[in-house]
């Protein structure tokens, strides 16, 4: 299957190929034309330890790989037609792409764009160094990936300068296995930690269908845009409990089948104008959407064999069904006005309106069941969960903005950001004889509100400064008007107001024409007051983070360029899980250090050395074996990569070997994902 898909995107490539060569006649009075390929004849990756790793961080597939990395053809004629290409094939990485554009004066551009990669995943689950056997597990699957595609076709017919039309038609694609985050059961002796890695197959594909234009009305560009697009996915989550007993329970496999799909229907009008001698912008815009979606779900069961069972909490669900529908109606509007040459304003106001109905039967087969061997579903539906939503969402946002400059060598800014919602959300869940179990009748008001205040100041050529502080407040508030006793469902907060300050500067000096140096520095202070149904005090937490970043280029020589930044990321979040009695989380203190230097240099005319050396590293790892799950991660990870370009003088060809070091080590795994990888690879340029 993966050579035909290959053998497809190889005859998409040449096609093109094809098509750029064949559409220009040979007496058409060419008048100019260039050709540029980038080869990598060969590349060749050797990893040694976890290459699962490896691949997923660096987007690279170890061994032999190479292609044609990149190609540019251009054609400009003298009859008004124009025509460029670009692709690349690289066979093993899955990774291929081609772009047409061609346009002809008086008749139209035509543009075709195809592109698929590939993204690598890991499969190794969580680490719990306590546990003796199943410390840590992997999928045993080499060969987990997504491969990600689209092909767009857009016809633009040519008309006046102040009309245009645009046709186009997008595929996007998406399939292949992927591990996932929400693990499954590991048990040893009477120790449980959900540590078990799982995995998703994943086939999704969307087709969209757009017409769009503008024109000139009355002195306004106003534009138009019809979009229908069409989405369906089919995925199965796979997760397995692991376990050193021999209760069948503990090694029991959950499969779950979802297949939802959706049709979106949307309209998009804007127009804009310039007035008052261009000292005054106005613009407007309405957008409406309608969304039909369902989903249909089964969820099975089994032992470790693959034998139907239920066990304690039968799982299983038999043609659960999901639907949904959604329809929003938007309005934006901006308004810029120059008040005087020193003084600019501006406002942005929006209003949304949002309604969804929703509904769902989820029919279960929970008999007979045993909590420990399991026993077979026996094909009866005993319960049925029929739910039903109405919800209705407005919203308001409001901007007003000020930027002055009459001062020398100093610019402000200010800008006063604020919002006001109201959500409504009814539910309601029925059993099988449709005999109401539960109800909630919601209605949240939130305000939100953001100041800005910034400036930059540059008192020379050789310094500027930009500094930028900024606050912001958000408070919701839930009403429950229906809530049926005991039930914390949904809508489980009575309160939740965010506090969030911001400070930024940054700091760039040039001490001499050799040397240009950067400093930035960012802090987020973050605090949250919430308050949840049945508890009668205030919840509080707070995330505080500190960025430093420092930029240094040097350019000594002509032929010398060096280039180093460093940066550091403090972060410590606190919430009320580090004073709970049991399951207790403490509060949470990362760090995260990057260093990235790069380096070229001009042996002479025709031969260069470039360096690239990026290392990374964090010491966040924190063991609360004794009451939980270890959180965070201590890791080290570096690259390096040599390069030595090879230009003959007078020359179209030129060649470019290269070296590569990767390096990822990994403490809070105790080096099970550890890996070291050597990465050789030629690039040839040709140019004709």
């Amino acid at each position: 299957m993966k050579n035909n898909v290959w053998h497809l995107q190889i005859s998409t490539l040449f096609f093109f190929v094809c098509v750029t060569a064949v559409v220009v006649p040979a007496g058409a009075g060419e008048a100019d034309k260039t050709v540029r390929a980038t080869l990598t004849p060969v590349q060749y990756v050797g990893v040694k330890g976890d290459a699962e790793k490896f691949r997923a961080l660096n987007w690279s597939t170890d061994g032999y790989s190479g292609g044609l990395k990149d190609l540019d053809i251009d054609y400009q004629l003298d009859d008004g037609l124009s025509l460029t290409f670009n692709g690349h094939a690289l066979a093993q990485e899955n990774d291929a792409g081609a772009a047409l554009f061609l346009n002809k004066q008086n008749l139209g551009a035509l543009t075709i764009d195809y592109d698929t990669f590939r993204k690598y995943y890991d499969g190794t689950g969580g680490y719990y160094d306590r546990f003796t056997t199943l410390r840590v597990n992997d999928l045993n699957d080499d060969d987990l990936h997504v491969d990600v595609g689209h092909f767009v076709v857009s016809f633009s017919p040519a008309f006046a300068d102040s009309h245009d039309i645009n046709l186009t038609y997008e595929r996007h694609n998406k399939s292949g296995t992927k591990s996932l985050l929400t693990w499954g059961a590991v048990k040893e002796g009477s120790v449980t930690r959900n540590i078990s890695p799982t995995s998703q197959d994943i086939s999704e594909h969307t087709d969209a269908f757009s017409l769009g234009g503008k024109t000139e009305i009355l002195g306004f560009n106003v534009k138009g845009k019809q979009i229908f697009e069409y989405t369906d996915i089919a995925s199965v989550k796979k997760e397995t409990n692991l376990s050193t007993t021999s209760v069948a329970a503990d090694k029991k496999k959950r499969f779950q089948y979802q297949n939802p799909s959706a049709e979106v229907m949307a309209t998009l009008l804007s127009g804009e104008q310039w007035f008052n001698d261009d000292k005054s912008y106005v613009s407007l815009g309405y957008g409406s959407r309608k969304i039909k979606s369902e989903e249909l779900e089964n969820i099975r069961e089994t032992d470790a064999g693959g034998n139907p069972k239920n066990f304690s909490s039968a799982k299983t669900r038999v043609n659960a069904k999901g639907e949904n529908d959604l329809s929003s109606n938007t309005l934006v509007s901006n308004f810029v006005n120059k008040l005087t040459k020193e003084l600019q304003l501006t406002a942005k106001f929006k209003a949304d309106y949002t309604y969804r109905e929703g509904r769902s039967a989820y029919p279960y087969d929970a008999s007979p069941s045993n909590s420990t061997v399991g026993a077979a579903p026996d094909g009866i539906i005993e319960a049925i969960d029929y739910s039903q939503n109405k919800n209705s969402r407005t919203h308001w946002g409001q901007n007003i903005g000020l930027r002055y400059t009459g001062i020398p060598r100093l610019s402000l800014y200010t800008d006063i950001e604020t919002g006001q919602a109201r959500n409504d959300l009814r539910e309601q869940q029925e059993n099988i004889s449709h005999v109401l179990q539960w109800e909630r009748d919601t209605i949240s008001h939130m305000t939100k509100s953001v100041y800005t205040l910034g400036g930059r100041y540059t008192p020379c050529k050789k310094f500027n400064m930009t500094t930028q502080l900024r606050h912001r407040v958000e408070n919701n508030d839930y009403d429950n008007k229906v809530d049926t006793v005991g039930a914390i469902n949904s809508a489980f907060f009575d309160t939740m107001n965010i506090t969030g300050d911001e400070i930024s500067a940054r700091l760039t000096f040039i001490p001499i024409d050799q040397v240009q140096t950067g400093i930035r520095y960012q802090l987020v202070d973050t605090k949250y007051l919430t308050k949840v149904q049945d508890l009668f005090d205030h919840q509080k937490s707070r995330t505080l983070a500190h960025i430093f970043t420092y930029d240094v280029i040097f350019q000594p020589t002509e032929q010398l360029f060096l280039n180093w930044s460093l940066s550091r990321q403090i972060a410590k979040t606190a919430t009320p899980a580090a004073s709970q009695s049991s399951a207790r989380v403490p509060g949470f203190n990362s760090g995260f250090t990057s260093i990235l230097t790069s380096a070229s240099y001009a042996i002479n005319d025709i031969i260069s050395l470039t360096e690239a050396f990026t290392y990374s590293w964090s010491d966040n790892f924190d063991n609360f074996s004794s009451i939980g799950l270890p959180l965070g991660v201590s890791e080290h990870t570096y690259n390096i990569e040599l390069g030595m370009p090879i230009r003959p003088k007078n020359s179209d060809v030129s060649l470019e070997p290269h070296y590569g070091y990767y390096n990822h080590n990994s403490k809070s795994m105790s080096g099970f994902d550890n890996y070291s990888a050597h990465v050789v690879w030629l690039d040839c340029n040709v140019k004709w």
